[in-house]
Order: C-alpha cells, then structure tokens, then sequence
C-alpha cells in the first residue's frame, strides 16, 4: 500500500462524538493528534523521543470543542467555498491548478464540472465572484454535523461535571443582601449614633447585581502522555503479521489492518479514506488474543518472511526488493503496533486508524 498508516489512543466517549462531526473536523482533529510522540517498538528506549514531544499532551474533547465552535462560512482566502440561494447550492474547491465544481439542488448530489491550468486561483475567485453578486450566501455545510456533535459533546460535559469530575465555577461573591424583597446595601458611612449605615432599596431596582457567569465547558485534564504510531507505508504487512500470529482470519486484503481490528468507519474523506473506530472492549479483545499466542516477536516475523510463498498478492514485492530490508521494515512496524494495543489497554482507550 502506497500511504502511511497510523493508529491513535482515543476513549469510547471521545469517539462517540468523532463520530459525529464532519470529515473538515476529524481531518484538524488528526493534525493535532499527530503532534502526540510516537511510541517506541518494544525494547526500544523512549529516551529516543525529543523532549518537548514526550511531554506532548493533546486533548481530544478540548480540541473537539474548539473545532466545533470555530465559524465554518469561510473567508476571502478560501480554497474550498459552499454557497446557497433559495432550493440551490453551488460549491468549488481550489487545489494547485484544478477547480472542482458542484452544483445543484439541495438535498440531491448535484453536478459537476471542472476546470485545470494557470489560470485555476483566478477562475475559482471569479465564479465565487459571480455568484455572489447573483445572490447566493456563503454557509457552513458542516453546521447541522457540528451542531450535532456538539450536542452530544455539551452533554458529556455535564455528565462528567454532575459526577464531580469537573470543578464547579466558583460563585461570584454577593454584593447585597436579600431581606423580605429588598435589597440591603452596606455603607462605610456612619449613622449618628456610631452603627453603619444602611441604604435600603427596592430589589426591582437593585443597581450593582453581577450577572450570572456564563456557563464554560470543562473536561479533564489528559492525566498521561498517550502516543501513537506511524506504521508508514507497512499497515497492510502488519495487519498481516498479527493475523498469522493471531490466527484471526483476514476478511479484506486491501484493508488488512482494519479488518483484523472490529472498526466503524467514521467520515469519508478523513486524510485519505476513512477513518476506523476500534472500541476500547476490542482493543482491549484483540491484544489479549495476541498476548495468549505469545505476542510478536522478531523470530516469529522471520519465521513467516521465511515462508514468503504464503504472503497475499495484495502485498506485492512487500515494500523494498530485498527480504534483509523487509524484514527489517516489518519488525519495527510490527513491534511498534503491538507495543501501542499494550499503552491503549493500560489507558482503558480504543484505537483512531487511519491513512495519509
């Protein structure tokens, strides 16, 4: 397979909105989780990793949030715009020196034409142009998909805070005193007699009350570094390798990797395909199979490189022309996977996969 594979620790909860939100989110959502360090192979040192990277710490739900509540109209610099006017939609998108056009009505999957060369930037801001001096208006095309997402993501925030998993906000010191519908004002000012003086007024006409504070959305705090992994081009040969380790039977050669793992698929266009979803009950499933046939290790990989006849056409020449060199590629790929189905089951996560 020509694209690089990676697997990323997420919890059901955070997935269960992932699952939600439009692909334009779960591509910036990855972004981010990249930014997490790699986990070392077995026996490898993690002193390896840079410093600032190992303390990296990404949070799903926070990074979510600001994904979500980030405006989706679109701005003069765009690449990708959506227009609507009335029962019409219009969108292009501007990559390099192609345009891609789709029109239609909405709620149908349109038409589409194109349009290639030098000229592409200038063609695309024209016809935006054109269209909005005919009416149409930019919208978000994400909008019900976020407000979905978003929903479900209020919800899990209250849920934890009821539980006491979130700090209360701290309540705002009271300024007046509330006595039989009136509101009691202290004063430095003193009465003739010695005693402080009072200023009673109306509540209806209480001047200085603070407004309740608006509600923020809090989740917890990432406890520990998660990492990830980069298989690189060699997702397809360690899906097969844990397959022969496992004995679980491979149900798609294309997609080896995935189809050893019990996924959902969750957008379409995440990277390059769609990303996969494993539950933390299937990770945590898989990886004891693994661990009850002993794990990987380096000589059952060479034991299977030895029987190269048995590797499946969808793997072709492997990815280099030499057995040493495969070999090689496919143990620390290999070692890395099964080290990061270990750090998922201590953090009681699930597994994100996906190509780029």
């Amino acid at each position: 397979m020509g694209i690089s594979t990676f697997a990323h620790l997420v919890t059901d909860e955070e997935a269960s909105i992932i699952k939600l939100a439009p692909d334009s989110v779960i591509n910036k959502l990855i972004s981010e989780l990249c930014k997490r360090p790699c986990i070392p192979s077995e026996g490898e040192a993690a002193e390896g990793d840079q410093a600032a990277e190992r303390d990296t710490k990404v949070s799903v739900m926070a990074t979510l949030h600001e994904l979500l509540s980030a405006g989706g109209a679109g701005g003069k610099n765009d690449t990708k715009v959506y227009l609507e006017q009335g029962t019409k939609f219009w969108s292009a998108t501007l990559s390099g020196m192609f345009v891609s056009v789709k029109f239609g009505k909405k709620g149908t999957d349109g038409q589409e034409n194109s349009h290639s060369g030098p000229d592409a930037k200038e063609y695309f801001d024209s016809k935006v142009n054109e269209k909005l001096r005919k009416g149409y208006k930019k919208k978000d095309p994400d909008a019900t998909a976020k407000g979905a997402a978003m929903s479900a993501l209020e919800k899990l925030a209250q849920s934890a805070e009821a539980e006491g998993e979130s700090e209360p906000a701290a309540e705002e010191p009271k300024e007046e005193e509330e006595e039989e519908g009136v509101a009691v004002r202290r004063s430095k000012r003193r009465a003739p007699d010695g005693a402080a003086a009072e200023t009673v007024v109306p509540a209806a006409k209480k001047r200085g009350a603070k407004a309740a504070p608006k509600k923020v959305l809090k989740f917890p705090d990432e406890t520990s570094v998660k990492r990830r992994v980069d298989m690189d081009k060699c997702g397809a040969l360690v899906g097969y390798l844990l397959s022969k380790t496992t004995a679980v039977r491979l149900e798609d050669e294309d997609e080896m990797l995935f189809s050893i793992l019990k996924s959902q698929k969750a957008g379409d266009d995440v990277c390059f395909g769609p990303a996969y979803l494993v539950s933390a009950e299937e990770t945590a499933k898989f990886a004891k199979i693994l661990e009850d046939k002993g794990g990987v290790t380096k000589e059952k990989i060479a034991t299977l490189f030895d029987d190269a006849a048995s590797f499946p056409k969808a793997l072709g020449a492997l990815c280099d022309v030499t057995k040493e060199r495969d070999l090689e590629y496919a143990t620390v790929h290999a070692l890395g996977f099964a080290a990061l189905l270990k750090h998922a089951v201590q953090l009681k996560s699930g597994l994100l996969l996906h190509f780029w």
